[in-house]
């Protein structure tokens, strides 16, 4: 009988295996659903030598421009921002 019916193409689920693949299904759920941090790393670099800083900075606030020294040229110079890098909490 057993037999017959796999061969009919039906699926054969019983109670354990139902939840088991709920269980599963709902813990990937938690994983991929987790919040946003407030923070993230971005890198910051200067208009005029290329010389790159780390920063942090809240996720919804604008790109950062900044003035900071630029060890390169000795002096004061404009970064703006480059990229993110990477979401802390």
């Amino acid at each position: 009988m057993d037999v017959v019916h796999e061969q009919c193409g039906e699926n054969k689920w019983n109670a354990r295996s139902i939840t088991l693949t709920l269980t599963i299904i709902m813990f990937l759920t938690s994983l991929l659903l987790k919040p946003k941090s407030k923070r993230i790393l971005v890198i910051v670099k200067s208009l005029v030598s290329g010389h790159k800083l780390v920063r942090v900075r809240e996720r919804n606030a604008e790109k950062i421009e900044m003035i900071a020294f630029d060890p390169f040229i000795g002096q004061d110079a404009v970064y703006k921002e480059l990229k993110k890098l990477q979401s802390i909490n």
